[in-house]
């Protein structure tokens, strides 16, 4: 567990992206909005960033109430910079809220097995129900496309939907949900993606013939909203998109567990949050109820020393007129007055009737 200060992480949210920010210290960039959430610290607008790269003038939105001396716990989610550096390999534990660590080991265990190699196929005969239906869409570089999660070139688009073939069957076959040509569900959190093909440097492009395409041809594998570049898969000279697609099943579980724990421990945080608001109001109300026990007892001793002083009336009355020195003058007889009376004091006397006794403190504990 992680401790920061209000005005330490308002300093770091305007000093770097968040997603910078988030592999430094070890939990998402959703999490740290979510810190800044909760303690009212403002964050860069939408194009900030990018505003502030190419030196346009961009505006800090100033910290509400500076002097508040506030700080937040947080338990990182998934391994920080340092860790990787330092060659840290276990992922047992790292979900202590969700407990997921033994199966994701396994999973990771499983994916570097040589037999589990995906092969990618060299037609869409049998493709992928989500992959079909884009190969029929014929429209490489369109706004669908890209909204697809496909934004390549028309010389690569039949090459990356016959990955994404690959791709998708796999994870099928490994529990994943496919929600999406783009996106994939594990562990109840969905995560997106998408394949871009890569700009090709001035060097890389033919200077002989007229062909000046900005692509290279070279494929790029990104996460979408993920905390470091350690979810990105380029191909190189020597190392195609294709030879790392269980690499790519692997970034995928990760990042789909280590949001889930985010999203665990942050729900069990909330919770934590609101038993300690509602604490107060739980001990007034069992102040109260304590209080009205008390006046309730206090009552029925009142009723019960009434009781007794009306019985003890009636028979001072009754040894009167039995010497003869009452002297009774009401037009309703004596006797059926004494009857009247005592039938009071019985139902007045708590002892009389039958009730629920008041619980003692120790029978509260």
């Amino acid at each position: 567990m992680q401790t920061i200060k209000r005005a330490e992480l308002y300093r770091l949210v305007w000093s770097e992206p968040r997603r910078v920010l988030a592999a430094k210290l070890g939990i998402s960039d959703v999490g740290i909005a979510k810190l800044c959430r909760r303690l009212d610290i403002p964050m860069p607008p939408r194009g900030y960033w990018a505003k502030k790269a190419v030196g346009k003038p961009v505006k800090v939105v100033k910290l509400p109430r500076p002097t508040a001396d506030e700080s937040v716990e947080y338990s990182p989610t998934f391994l920080s910079q340092a860790e990787l550096s330092s060659g840290h390999t276990s992922e047992i534990d790292l979900y202590p809220h969700t407990g997921i660590g033994e199966e994701v080991e396994n999973r990771i265990a499983a994916e570097r097995r040589p037999e589990s190699v995906v092969k990618v196929s060299d037609d869409l005969m049998d493709a992928h129900p989500f992959v079909a239906a884009e190969s029929k869409r014929r429209a490489p570089l369109s706004k669908e496309a890209c909204e697809q999660c496909i934004e390549v070139s028309k010389q690569q688009h039949r090459r990356t939907l016959l990955f994404l073939d690959a791709l998708l069957k796999a994870l099928s076959e490994r529990g994943f949900e496919i929600v999406a040509l783009g996106e994939v569900r594990l562990f109840g959190v969905a995560v997106e993606f998408i394949i871009r093909e890569r700009k090709a440097r001035a060097s890389e492009r033919d200077q002989f013939t007229s062909n000046t395409s900005d692509y290279s041809g070279k494929l790029k594998f990104q996460v979408v909203g993920t905390y470091d570049r350690n979810y990105s898969w380029t191909e190189s000279r020597i190392k195609s998109l294709e030879s790392q697609i269980n690499e790519i099943i692997i970034g995928l579980t990760l990042v789909a567990a280590r949001e889930h724990e985010s999203e665990v421990e942050w729900t069990n945080r909330c919770e934590q949050d609101r038993e300690l608001r509602e604490a107060p109001e739980r001990e007034r109300k069992l102040f109260g109820e304590h209080a009205e026990r008390v006046a309730e007892l206090t009552r029925m001793a009142v009723q019960w020393k009434v009781a007794n002083d009306i019985k003890d009336f009636i028979a001072a009355m009754e040894e009167k007129q039995a010497a003869g020195t009452l002297q009774w003058q009401s037009d309703v007889p004596f006797d059926a007055w004494v009857r009247w009376a005592k039938q009071e004091a019985v139902n007045l006397d708590p002892l009389e009737r039958p009730f629920g006794p008041v619980e003692s403190e120790q029978g509260d504990e």
